[in-house]
């Protein structure tokens, strides 16, 4: 299921970030909301499985809109000094549904059924939706004296439609989707499975196919520049990779560890997500007004990331020495407030780094980073806990008939 959400996600994170170009930031978010509400509506009056799976992949095409173009639309219209900030309001709104969505959704499973959980979000992407309209402006608006402008489609952002990418859309689709199938496969079948094997190949040939069509364009508008990646915008997608894949790695495990170890139950367990995430919220606040201030966010990136070094290896020790209470649980609430800080430092530095004419793009490849890192961390930790698990089995299990 988080599969399926993630390959709709990333595969169509670059379509968007080249529609708000082409066609204006209002647009192509309707879009996304409507698809969001169309995935689903899906998930919920799905009588089969692959009608669910379905819904969920076009529930991810359309959550990927939603995402970057919230971001693409305030480095837009906010003051450089103010982006921190007003980004660090979004993440505490992410953090409020991240902590009362899996209540809310056990609940509901609990009492009228599973499939409302994704029923009960069409309303409320519909009335965002409404909402959304009516507060942009629809025209497009030029904001002189190095103010941001929020473009809407004109005769001169609508290129034909014979020169959009469609071999780059279709070979990076192949591509992200193979990667991500190759990655959860993995967990359920060995790395010299014939179907993980032949998905990677067809993986492999997909991305050497993906970057020559990028390298030579011709007469095509590229989805995504490659180089851009020889710049500093490569640098923040690469970093966005690592410092996502480690923190979700560890959080992923968080509910199995408490429901193994402590025999917590799984609402219990779940629990203990909460301080990370809310410490995750709370550094973005927190970064956001201290690059308001100081206008510093290499600083603040390296004494951060290495606060939330020391404070890992904390949690390494303490948490394998002894059963762990409930309050010890709460150094995770550092973990969450150091990354987010770092987060919130390095989108800052795309920002700054970035020319306004590849914003959107920029955008866009930095949350489709942030996903694969996500999606990587979920899947190798699961992989070296299990194969880990296994292993301690064995030993323990060698001379019992």
């Amino acid at each position: 299921m988080m599969t399926t959400f993630t390959i709709g996600y990333c595969v169509t994170l670059p379509l968007y970030g080249h529609l708000s170009d082409t066609h204006g930031r209002l647009r192509p978010l309707v879009a996304a909301y409507a698809t969001f509400s169309i995935g689903c509506a899906l998930c919920g009056v799905g009588q089969q499985y692959w009608q669910v799976i379905l819904g969920r992949i076009i529930t991810g095409c359309g959550a990927s809109g939603i995402v970057s173009l919230a971001s693409i639309i305030i480095a837009d219209i906010a003051a450089p000094s103010n982006v921190a900030v007003l980004r660090s309001y979004v993440n505490i709104a992410t953090v409020i549904g991240l902590s009362l969505g899996g209540p809310l959704g056990g609940i509901l499973s609990g009492t009228i059924g599973w499939k409302w959980s994704f029923i009960g979000q069409v309303p409320l992407a519909v009335l965002c939706c409404l909402f959304i309209a009516r507060g942009l402006r629809q025209n497009l608006t030029k904001i002189k004296d190095g103010e941001r402008q929020l473009e809407e489609a004109t005769r001169e952002l609508k290129p034909s439609i014979l020169s959009f990418d469609f071999t780059g859309a279709i070979t990076l689709a192949i591509w992200i989707s193979s990667f991500l199938a190759v990655i959860d496969l993995q967990n359920q079948l060995s790395w010299g499975h014939p179907l993980v094997l032949g998905i990677a190949a067809v993986g492999s040939l997909s991305f050497v196919a993906f970057a020559a069509l990028e390298s030579y364009p011709g007469n095509r508008e590229l989805l995504i520049p490659l180089r851009l990646l020889k710049t500093e915008i490569g640098a923040f997608c690469l970093a966005q990779v690592s410092t996502r894949l480690i923190p979700r790695s560890f959080v992923s495990q968080i509910p199995p560890y408490f429901a193994n170890s402590q025999g917590y139950s799984d609402a219990k367990a779940g629990g203990q997500t909460v301080p990370a995430s809310i410490g995750t919220a709370v550094g973005a606040l927190v970064a956001g007004q201290l690059i308001k201030r100081f206008g510093r966010y290499k600083m603040i990136t390296l004494i951060f990331l290495s606060l939330y070094i020391v404070n890992q290896l904390v949690i390494l020790f303490q948490w394998s020495s002894h059963p762990i209470s409930p309050w010890e649980g709460l150094t995770t609430l550092p973990t969450g407030i150091f990354g987010g800080l770092v987060l919130s430092a390095n989108f800052i530095g795309l920002y700054s780094f970035t020319p306004r004419k590849h914003m959107a793009t920029a955008i866009s490849m930095y949350y489709m980073s942030q996903q694969i890192g996500i999606a990587m961390g979920i899947a190798l930790s699961s992989s070296l806990l299990k194969r880990r698990f296994e292993a301690v089995l064995n030993k323990n299990l060698t001379g019992i008939p």
